[in-house]
């Protein structure tokens, strides 16, 4: 018995020195290339905890090293290499003339099998199986379906609208990102989960979207995942089992939508159909009717790769759970950042208030008004250029042997992009880039388009940004029309932003003054 022991306990000792040896050469990866960058401590996870520090978003992390090592330098993520870029014409190479050597997003490394999991979400997806998807899924966002959701996205903002009354009744401050997280969970829900009325200030999936973000109960398995990358999606096994033996947020969404996804269809099959031009249309509806034929997208020009027309119900299940997440925290945050700046900046707000009783003459804002709202529009662009909400999803993976500027990279190396220095470079943003000043978008030079990405770039562009942008001008519309926002006392002199994934402002504080 001693014997057996000793025997397991040495082969574990040696098994820890041979792991460790061979971390501590991945770790000079770089160096032995001559590529700059920052050196950790741990061998093991390296920069993992930074780059997913809640307390210090990685766009900020990436930032300072940036003004340390330069414009190109490497790091580790655990096991993982990762170049970082904060040059526009090198991003525009990943993100657009390269695509073909990089179409593969830089994932979590706790993260499916993007081959094997049989429902699978377009942002997941790679190669082939992306392009089905998202072939079939790009009409869905196409003008005509953003005005069948028209009318959802415009009663939830009126509903907003009231509860934000009694906020004024009140004659108090409020930290009014908490009421537009209501408001995007409230049209996301009837939106991607077929959710009727509105729920706002009484939504569960409010919180459970909140955890998510937040990593709550995975923190020892993502680091395991990106110790060991080669066991990813075994990990992400373990994670489902654990999942079914205890309360995750992931499983609690999905199994909603997918009650509400087969409802839907069992409704479908019995002859009731929502979709038509009189009822409120939701991505179940759209989703169930889509087809992949006939598709004109530049994301697929350079494959010729035949897909199958329809998704099935798992690839519906998680499409929604996909847009419920990204129409929520990102929309949120960008409507509290934005309603801070114009608080701020009472002379910007009062130009867009003019701008929209200029064009939204009634109470009944139209699709094309909305669309009419330019400097609304700008400063949508700004703020989300001053605060890129979601830098992480510019990653990239590379997926055949090529060259980046000097740098040779292997297959599997991937690729980060400093975004918050791109979006504060004075040569190519003026000497007032780290000022508010919305109207520089009425005049988008080449050189600006190439350094700017709050919803990515290239074919993996954000498929929903237009309706991002709708949602988020509509909401503005609807409370400028009868309010201003006014800093008080306890409005915030800078925002506090955390966030491991998303930036997210702790509190934005104001008050409301009656037009």
């Amino acid at each position: 018995m001693i014997a057996l022991i000793f025997t397991i306990f040495s082969i574990l000792v040696a098994l820890y020195f041979a792991y460790y040896f061979a971390a501590a050469n991945n770790a000079q990866y770089w160096k032995r290339r001559g590529i700059p960058g920052p050196q950790s401590k741990n061998k093991f996870l390296h920069f993992t905890e930074d780059l997913l520090n809640p307390s210090y978003n990685s766009c900020y992390l990436l930032r300072d090293w940036t003004k340390k090592y330069g414009p190109v330098y490497g790091i580790m993520e655990g096991w993982r290499k990762v170049l970082v870029i904060a040059d526009y014409k090198l991003a525009n190479e990943v993100l657009v003339k390269k695509f073909e050597n990089f179409h593969a997003r830089k994932l979590g490394a706790l993260s499916p099998d993007s081959d094997k999991q049989k429902g699978l979400h377009v942002f997941n997806a790679n190669g082939s199986r992306w392009k089905r998807l998202r072939t079939i899924i790009t009409p869905c966002f196409s003008v005509n379906s953003l005005k069948l959701m028209f009318n959802t996205v415009n009663d939830s903002c009126k509903v907003m609208l009231s509860l934000m009354d009694k906020e004024f009744e009140a004659d108090r401050a409020f930290n009014i990102h908490t009421h537009f997280h209501e408001l995007t969970m409230d049209v996301i829900s009837r939106i991607a989960m077929g959710q009727k009325g509105t729920k706002q200030f009484n939504n569960p999936n409010v919180e459970v979207a909140k955890a998510i973000f937040q990593r709550k109960g995975i923190q020892w398995l993502d680091d395991l995942a990106h110790m060991f990358p080669y066991f990813g999606s075994f990990f992400f096994k373990c994670l489902i089992i654990l999942a079914k033996l205890t309360y995750f947020p992931v499983k609690q969404m999905l199994d909603d939508i997918t009650a509400a996804v087969k409802e839907r269809k069992k409704e479908r099959a019995k002859g009731i159909n929502s979709n038509n031009e009189n009822e409120l249309v939701d991505f179940i509806d759209l989703f169930i009717d889509a087809e992949a034929e006939n598709i004109k997208d530049d994301a697929y020009n350079k494959s010729n790769v035949k897909v199958e027309k329809k998704m099935t119900t798992e690839e519906i299940v998680e499409q929604c759970f996909l847009f419920l997440l990204a129409g929520f925290d990102t929309t949120a945050n960008t409507l509290a950042i934005s309603t801070w700046l114009l608080a701020k900046h009472p002379d910007v707000q009062q130009q867009l208030i003019d701008e929209i009783d200029d064009i939204c003459t009634t109470d009944e804002i139209t699709y094309e008004q909305i669309n009419e709202l330019r400097l609304c529009d700008a400063v949508m662009k700004e703020a989300l250029r001053l605060y890129p909400i979601a830098t992480f999803v510019v990653g990239r993976q590379c997926v055949e042997p090529t060259k980046l500027g000097d740098v040779q990279l292997e297959r599997g190396v991937y690729v980060m992009c400093d975004i918050l220095t791109m979006h504060y470079d004075k040569k190519i943003w003026g000497e007032n880039a780290d000022e508010f000043y919305p109207e520089r978008f009425y005049d988008f030079t080449v050189e600006q388009q190439m350094a700017y990405y709050p919803f990515g770039g290239g074919p993996r562009v954000c498929v929903g940004m237009r309706l991002a942008y709708m949602e988020q001008k509509m909401a503005l519309a609807r409370i400028l029309k009868k309010y201003k926002f006014v800093a008080c006392p306890e409005t915030e002199d800078k925002l506090k932003l955390t966030g491991c994934f998303v930036l997210n402002p702790d509190s934005v504080t104001v008050k409301l003054e009656k037009r």
